[in-house]
């Protein structure tokens, strides 16, 4: 009975931890609101992150592009 239930809150555990993360999508937005494209060297980028991973590439993002071209970034969940 202990081992299933060990078994039972090793999954759990598991599965919280996994939950914490998911899928964003980082762009770059110029002026205007539209998401600028890979051949410009400002696209979008993936990944799975949390939030506040999610949030601090948003910062660092729009940094750059407010130094490069007067622009923005955004990051929205998939």
């Amino acid at each position: 009975m202990k081992k299933i239930l060990m078994i039972v809150a090793t999954v759990l555990i598991i599965a919280g931890l996994s939950s914490c993360k998911k899928d964003y999508e980082c762009c770059y937005v110029d002026a205007s609101g539209t998401k600028l494209d890979a051949t410009s060297g400002f696209g979008c980028a993936t990944g799975n992150m949390s939030k506040s991973d999610a949030e601090d590439l948003d910062a660092r993002m729009t940094a750059v592009a407010a130094a490069e071209f007067n622009g923005t970034a955004a990051c929205e969940k998939k």
